[in-house]
């Protein structure tokens, strides 16, 4: 499920970045990012941080798929696990 389609993500004071974190500053709570696809960084305060750090795996990277079809065919075991679990599942930080 992409970030856009969770409704609880939809809020106005919750934003998702998906990028490189290259700093975090507690005391002045602000974190300096580079945006994915970008080597701009910007400066962002928070009020609560939650970083989640994802995955970089050697070759070979299973799934190896670049389009979302294909990923769901290749992930099909795993997600019908999820769908049919018992209990809430999260997910953070699922690589790229």
């Amino acid at each position: 499920m992409k970030y856009d389609e969770i409704i609880a993500l939809q809020a106005p004071n919750i934003h998702v970045i998906q990028g490189s974190m290259r700093t975090v500053d507690p005391e002045s709570k602000t974190v300096v990012v580079a945006p994915h696809g970008t080597t701009e960084t910007t400066e962002l305060p928070y009020d609560y941080f939650v970083a989640a750090t994802g995955l970089r795996r050697v070759w070979p990277v299973v799934p190896q798929s670049l389009r979302r079809k294909q990923y769901l065919f290749e992930t099909g075991d795993h997600i019908r696990n999820v769908t049919n679990a018992r209990h809430d599942i999260a997910v953070v930080g699922g690589g790229t």
